[in-house]
């Protein structure tokens, strides 16, 4: 009590594909532990199996379980961000500024430096989720923040791993890349706004060397 604690977030454009949370799986556990998996869960999709799609555009339906109970829910990733900046935000001791990037820290201090991205991927701007108005609140200044403890989640380009990487003795880390390339693509709705497929399946494209998931 009395801590106040201050999340920044750039709040990029998120992956379109959603997250697969299993009854029992990680996710959802941490979800309970915060005491909002149910609130979470009115945004989900159950997907009791998958649907494969053969080359001959035949459909074959895979149940994950013999159970039809026992399902995979599948998520947006913006609707989880959302409910979970929203559990936040009840805190009166939480604030959270949008449109900020960490550039570097000072592991002695605690201190997180700061600067607004006034744009986004493809050069739009980084509004917060509607409804937020002055809690998404910003500055074009500089910021510097300094706290008891400072949790980095910033990413594959943490600025706070090449903080801990330059400055920490003994630190280890290794970077590779995937051979592989990734691809978003978009199905439109139908004419009338409903779905072109099956909603409750994990659609999935096998091809050998290369795979579409829908």
């Amino acid at each position: 009590a009395g801590v106040l604690s201050g999340i920044f977030t750039a709040y990029f454009k998120t992956k379109k594909i959603d997250i697969g949370m299993a009854g029992n799986g990680a996710i959802r556990e941490q979800l309970r532990q915060l005491g909002i998996a149910e609130e979470v869960l009115r945004h989900a999709i159950p997907m009791p199996g998958r649907m494969i799609h053969d080359k001959s555009g035949g459909l074959h339906f895979a149940p994950y379980d013999r159970d039809p109970k026992n399902y995979i829910n599948s998520i947006g990733r913006a609707a989880l961000n959302t409910t979970v900046i929203e559990a936040a935000l009840r805190y009166p001791n939480v604030r959270v500024l949008f449109n900020h990037v960490c550039t570097d820290v000072d592991l002695d201090s605690a201190t997180a430096y700061l600067s607004r991205c006034s744009q986004g991927e493809g050069g739009t701007p980084n509004p917060p989720p509607p409804g937020y108005g002055a809690a998404g609140a910003t500055t074009d200044q500089p910021v510097v923040s300094t706290a008891d403890a400072i949790i980095g989640v910033d990413g594959a380009f943490s600025a706070v791993r090449q903080a801990m990487q330059r400055k920490l003795g003994g630190f280890v880390y290794d970077e590779s890349y995937l051979a592989h390339g990734y691809k978003e693509l978009t199905i439109p709705p139908g004419p009338n706004g409903g779905w072109r497929m099956e909603k409750e399946a994990l659609h999935i494209w096998p091809r050998k060397s290369f795979m579409m998931i829908a």
